[in-house]
């Protein structure tokens, strides 16, 4: 098996396509204006504290100096733009906030003993050694407790909250590759820099979450080992992907902007998914149409004492019956209802296997190995087309 990173499982979670066109097929990314500055103040913190490690404070005034030299030689002109109100100084001015605001808060930068800087780990999460993890670590110290910890600088516009991070999965992997490193490492805490907004969030993990931790990561390592599609999966971090001019959930659109304004409506997509709207409104006024003539003949039949009402080629047959109900999936009195039946010793008379749910357990691969093979031997693939229509994304301007 390869050798997996954080970021790589993460990607493969977010979008199998991204994943494939990244590591499979090896696709270079364009690097984003948040990565561009996210870095800079990477690099300016790596340098202030290696400083620190020897004894050394380097001044606020040239610690800058350092991020604005930085910023000019690293600058590249395909440096995607995805927030189009925001320029590259804007940018810039913001790196220079996160650094001046963190330098402001930490100086003398002695909360806790710096121990590394851009830390490599590299560790196994079994003991066969199959299953490996490697990464950096922003920052590693020792707290004045002997507590180890792991420091994240994020110059993120978004803040998350204590229980996004309690749920955060990075640094609690990197524990389990510190813990290898020394023998003394009893206490391991957390702390991500919210430079944006000069704020600190940390967290720890129990040993059973790391255990838990270990077995979901190489449940996804096999997940991947063992793929054969990679199909793209929406979220909101799809007008930051550098693939999404050749993503089939987007590269439509992109083929429509390329098009002079004379000729998109000529672009037979378009024609195809107007016609189709078009075609769906006049249905929906139709069945409309027809709901309401059957409640009309519903009145006459009542009115006029018939159940057969004759047309020139056709007759509608009236027929009223009442029918039986419970309560749906979504009634609260469902569970109730079920016990009832359980008890009675009368489920299997009226229990049907749902086969679109157990589908999906076989596709999640949510049961054990030998379950999953016991039952597959039962299905068939088949392919099934629908089309959807939906509110028109566009991408952020």
């Amino acid at each position: 098996m390869g050798l997996y990173s954080y970021t790589r499982l993460a990607t493969y979670k977010q979008c199998p396509y991204r994943f494939r066109l990244k590591y499979i097929d090896k696709i270079p990314e364009t690097k984003t204006i948040e990565q561009f500055m996210g870095s800079c103040v990477h690099k300016v913190l790596e340098r202030l504290y290696k400083n620190v490690i020897s004894a050394k404070l380097i001044p606020l005034e040239k610690i800058l100096e350092y991020y604005h030299k930085r910023w000019a030689r690293e600058w590249d002109d395909n440096i995607k733009f995805v927030k189009r109100d925001l320029t590259k100084d804007d940018y810039r001015t913001l790196g220079e906030k996160c650094i001046e605001d963190y330098y402001k808060s930490y100086y003398p930068f002695n909360q806790s003993r710096t121990i590394h800087v851009e830390k490599r780990v590299s560790f196994a999460l079994d003991n066969e050694g199959r299953h490996k993890i490697r990464g950096f670590i922003d920052r590693l110290a020792i707290a004045p407790d002997g507590t180890y910890e792991i420091h994240d600088y994020k110059t993120s516009g978004n803040l998350p909250t204590q229980k996004d991070k309690d749920e955060d999965k990075q640094l609690a992997l990197y524990q389990i590759g510190v813990r290898d490193m020394w023998r003394d490492v009893h206490s391991i805490k957390y702390i991500w820099h919210y430079l944006v907004f000069d704020k600190e969030i940390s967290s720890s993990r129990t040993e059973r979450d790391l255990e838990k931790l270990r077995f979901d990561k190489i449940t996804l390592i096999n997940e991947i080992e063992s793929a054969t599609e990679f199909p793209p999966r929406e979220s909101s971090l799809c007008n930051w992907c550098s693939y999404q001019s050749i993503c089939p959930l987007w590269k439509h659109l992109f083929v429509i902007e390329s098009l002079p304004e004379k000729e998109v409506l000529q672009e037979k997509g378009i024609q195809l998914v107007d016609r189709l709207e078009r075609l769906q409104s006049e249905r929906r006024e139709i069945e409309t149409q027809i709901e309401e003539t059957k409640e009309a003949l519903f009145e006459y039949s009542d009115r006029e004492g018939v159940d057969r009402i004759f047309g020139s080629a056709k007759m509608a047959k009236i027929k009223r019956e009442i029918k039986l109900s419970f309560p749906d999936s979504n009634d609260e009195r469902r569970t109730q209802l079920e016990k009832v039946i359980r008890e009675s010793g009368k489920w299997n008379e009226v229990s049907l296997l749902d086969v679109r749910k157990l589908a999906k357990k076989v596709e999640e691969g949510s049961w054990s190995d030998g379950v999953l093979k016991s039952i597959e031997k039962f299905g068939e693939k088949e392919e099934k087309k629908s089309v959807t229509l939906v509110k028109k994304k566009e991408r952020e301007e």
